[in-house]
C-alpha cells in the first residue's frame, strides 16, 4: 500500500489554482500554504490510499477536491467577522486598585491572524504562534478559561486581564450561494470575501487558518498523524514467517510472561498504555520480567505514550508508574513526544518474533476486554519492526 502525507498533496499547482482564485497579480509560494493546507487536507473523511504511487497530476487532483470539499463542509460557518468592544484594565502605580480601563476592539480569537493575536497585551509572537497552532488542531476556544487551560503559556493573570479584550464567538452563516460541484476558484473567492484588508495574501492565509479552525471543532479527539509515504514492495511490506498464534484475552498475559523470561538478547515494548496502579496489580508480573531480562544482560527498552494535558486518554497518569518503577536503577522507559498520540501495541523479542494486537498492558485488556493479538514468529518481521521501534526511540532520547 502507498500511504500519503498530507503534506505531499499541497503541490506546487494546489497552490497556482488557490493563486489562480485570488487574481493574475497575486503570487503564492507552496511554503506560504503548506501548514494550513496540510492540516486542513489531513481533516478531511476518507483519506485515499493507493496500490502504487500516485503521480502529480493525481496528486493535485486528490488535493483540489479535498480542499474544495473542505471549504463547501465548513462555508456557512465563515460568513462575516464581527466587530465588538472590548477593555483592558492598565496598571497606572504599584498599587493593586488603581488600574484604568481602556476601550479596544474586541480581539476575535479564533479567527485573527498571528500578527492581531501577536499585538495583545502579554502575548507576543511565540504565545501568538502557539494559540493559532492549538485553535487549528483542536477547534475554536470557548471562553478565556479554555484559552488559560489549553494553550502553555497563557497563565491565570494573562488569561484574565485579556478574557474582556477578546471575543470568542465564532462566524455566523449568512445566505451566500454554495459554489458549483467542486469548483476550487469559487469555493476560494467565497471563503476569502468576508475577510477584511487590503493583502489578498494575508486575507487568504486567514481564511485557511479559519477553515482549518472550524474543521477541528469537527473532530471529538486530534486526528492521528499519516504515515509519510511508503512504496508498497515485497521487501517492505510482506514478510515469511513461520508460526503465528493467536493470544485471546487471558492467553495474551500467559504467553508474554513466558517470552519475557525466555528472552536471550533483547526486549523491545511499544505500549499505549501499561497500568501499574499499585504493587500487586498483575502488571507487576511482566515488569518484573521486564527488570529481571536486564539483570541478566538483555537489552530492554519500553516506549509509552504521554498525552498532552487536555486530550481524553490519560495517559501520562496511567503510565507514568510504570516509567518511575522501571527507571529506578538505569533507564529502561521513555515517554513518546506528546504531541503524537502512541496507539501501538506491540513487542519484540530477541529479534525473531512480535507480539502485536489490541492488548494494552492492563488488567482490563488481561481479563476482561475481548481483546485479540498474535505472536508471529518472523525474524524478517521482527527486524523490520526493530528498525522501526529504534527510530520512535532515537527520537525520545
Amino acid at each position: 500500500m502507498f500511504y500519503l502525507d498530507p503534506r505531499d498533496l499541497v503541490t506546487d499547482a494546489l497552490v497556482e489554482r488557490c493563486q489562480g482564485a485570488l487574481g493574475s497579480e497575486v503570487v503564492l509560494e507552496r511554503t506560504q500554504l503548506l501548514d494550513v493546507l496540510s492540516e486542513i487536507l489531513g481533516r478531511m473523511d476518507s483519506f485515499p490510499m493507493f496500490d502504487r504511487e500516485p503521480d502529480s497530476v493525481e496528486r493535485s487532483a486528490l488535493a483540489e477536491r479535498l480542499l474544495t470539499d473542505a471549504i463547501v463542509r465548513v462555508l456557512k460557518m465563515s460568513g462575516y467577522t464581527h466587530i465588538e468592544l472590548g477593555y483592558l484594565l492598565d496598571s497606572v502605580s504599584v498599587e493593586p486598585l488603581e488600574r484604568r480601563i481602556r476601550s479596544v476592539r474586541a480581539v476575535p480569537i479564533n479567527f485573527a491572524s498571528a500578527e492581531d493575536l501577536d499585538m495583545l497585551p502579554g502575548v507576543g509572537s511565540a504565545l501568538a504562534e502557539l494559540m493559532l497552532n492549538e485553535r487549528r488542531r483542536h477547534g475554536p476556544f470557548l471562553s478565556a478559561q479554555d484559552l488559560i487551560d489549553r494553550v502553555d503559556g497563557i497563565g491565570l493573570d494573562t488569561g484574565h486581564r485579556l478574557a474582556h479584550a477578546l471575543s470568542f464567538r465564532f462566524p455566523e452563516s449568512d445566505l451566500r450561494e454554495l459554489p458549483g460541484e467542486r469548483d476550487l476558484g469559487q469555493a476560494i473567492a467565497l471563503l476569502v470575501s468576508p475577510i477584511p484588508g487590503e493583502d489578498i495574501v494575508l486575507r487568504l492565509k486567514a481564511a485557511l487558518d479559519q477553515l482549518a479552525t472550524a474543521l477541528a471543532a469537527e473532530s471529538p479527539v486530534e486526528l492521528p498523524e499519516v504515515p509519510h509515504a511508503v512504496v508498497s514492495d515485497i521487501n517492505r511490506d510482506e514478510f515469511p514467517s513461520t508460526a503465528i498464534e493467536s493470544l485471546a484475552g487471558p492467553a495474551y498475559f500467559n504467553r508474554v510472561s513466558e517470552l519475557l523470561d525466555g528472552a536471550a538478547q533483547s526486549i523491545d515494548v511499544c505500549m499505549f498504555h501499561i497500568a501499574f496502579p499499585s504493587p500487586d496489580h498483575p502488571t507487576r508480573k511482566l515488569l518484573d520480567g521486564l527488570i529481571n531480562a536486564h539483570g541478566r544482560g538483555v537489552t530492554v527498552r519500553v516506549l509509552i505514550d504521554r498525552d498532552r494535558p487536555n486530550d481524553p486518554y490519560q495517559s501520562t497518569v496511567v503510565n507514568s508508574p510504570t516509567l518511575a518503577f522501571l527507571n529506578q536503577n538505569t533507564e529502561l522507559c521513555r515517554f513518546d513526544d506528546e504531541s503524537v498520540l502512541l496507539h501501538s501495541k506491540y513487542l519484540i523479542i530477541d529479534e525473531e518474533l512480535v507480539v502485536l494486537g489490541s492488548h494494552n498492558w492492563s488488567a482490563g485488556s488481561f481479563f476482561n476486554f475481548d481483546d485479540l493479538s498474535v505472536v508471529v514468529h518472523s525474524a524478517d518481521y521482527a527486524g523490520y519492526m526493530t528498525t522501526r521501534f529504534s527510530a520512535q526511540w532515537a527520537d525520545q532520547g
